[in-house]
This record gives C-alpha cells, sequence and structure tokens, in this order.
C-alpha cells in the first residue's frame, strides 16, 4: 500500500517534492505501490494542454510504483532511475525524454506509450506489454526486453545495443531501423597477415 505523506507530497506539487528530495536524498524512497496516481492526479486537478496528468521533470528515482495506475500520465523529462514500476499500469502515457537507468518495469502495461529518446541504460522490461509504444530514438544499452511485447511499436533509431531481446516479440515494428550495432562492421576488409609482407588476404 502507498504511504499517504508521499502521496500527498506528490500532489502538492514539483517544488515541494523536490525540497524534500534535496534533504534527504539517500534516505526517502517513496513508496506509492498499488496508487492510483491517475485519478490522483485528475482529482487535483493536474492535467496538462494535452490531456495528460502531469508528472513532468519530477525526480522519482528509487520510488516504489509497482503496481500503480499511471495511465495517461507526462512523466516527460523525469527521472525514473532506479525505481520500481513492476505490474504498474502506463498505457498511453508519456515518458519522452525520461531517464530510466536501471528502471524496472517488469510486467508493466506501456500499450501505445511514448518513450520518445527516453534513455532505458540497463533497464529491465521482461515481459513488459508494448504494443504500439514509441520508442524512437530511445537509448536502450543492455536493456532487458525478455518476453516483452513490443508488436507494432516504432523503434526508428532505437539503440538496442547489446540489449537483451530473448523471446521478445516484434512483429509490425520494423526492426530493421532500429541501431543494433555500435560501430557497424563493413560487409569485407583487408587485413594484414603478420610475418608474412606484401600479402592482404580479404575476408568476408
Amino acid at each position: 500500500m502507498p504511504n499517504r505523506e508521499d502521496i500527498q507530497l506528490l500532489l502538492k506539487g514539483r517544488e515541494s517534492w523536490d525540497r524534500r528530495r534535496e534533504q534527504q536524498k539517500t534516505e526517502w524512497i517513496p513508496d506509492l505501490s498499488q496508487a492510483d496516481v491517475t485519478t490522483l492526479l485528475e482529482e487535483a486537478g493536474r492535467v496538462t494542454s494535452d490531456g495528460k496528468f502531469d508528472l513532468r521533470g519530477y525526480d522519482l528515482s528509487t520510488a516504489d510504483f509497482s503496481g500503480a495506475i499511471l495511465n495517461q500520465v507526462d512523466l516527460s523529462e523525469a527521472s525514473l532511475s532506479y525505481s520500481y514500476f513492476a505490474e504498474a499500469r502506463l498505457d498511453q502515457a508519456n515518458l519522452t525524454d525520461a531517464v530510466c537507468q536501471w528502471t524496472r518495469f517488469d510486467g508493466a502495461q506501456l500499450h501505445a506509450s511514448k518513450l520518445i529518446n527516453a534513455d532505458l541504460e540497463n533497464a529491465r522490461l521482461a515481459n513488459a506489454m508494448l504494443r504500439e509504444a514509441d520508442l524512437t530514438d530511445a537509448y536502450c544499452h543492455m536493456t532487458d526486453f525478455r518476453n516483452a511485447d513490443l508488436t507494432n511499436g516504432k523503434l526508428r533509431r532505437a539503440q538496442l545495443i547489446s540489449a537483451i531481446l530473448i523471446g521478445a516479440n516484434f512483429s509490425g515494428c520494423e526492426l530493421w531501423r532500429a541501431i543494433i550495432l555500435s560501430k557497424p562492421e563493413p560487409m569485407w576488409q583487408h587485413r594484414e597477415v603478420s610475418g608474412i609482407e606484401n600479402i592482404r588476404v580479404e575476408s568476408v
């Protein structure tokens, strides 16, 4: 269950939240597990011009949102590193430019969410539902997508370098638009053979 004080502080506004963050940077681990954040923000009138629920730019690192409801919440430019979103519902959420290093999204629902230019390095999205999610320009180095469903997702220029893709469903994703290798190797190259002068070997 969520911590009532943490919920009240979240709804109070980013300035109050960040002040607490600054005062208790290491010892405070916000507990918003199982909270219906979408409804709470709606009731508090925290709605953006495009109808999203506003948590833009918040420092939510290390927070526990496991099982929470964050459908249509705007988390753009938020710091979510080391946060826990296992089994959370983030359908149509906006995580554009969010920092999600080492964030846990195991089994989370992210249908039609925006992760444009998000930093997902070492994030875990195993068994997550990412149908129609937009990961354009997302940085996914060492990201764990095991058994995730990315059907009809957008991966244009997404950097999937060393990402774990075992069992993931990329149907309709145009995976070829993503960047899989950090330094693409040429189809063939000349290699010098040591110990033998003036001889080259062409390898494919």
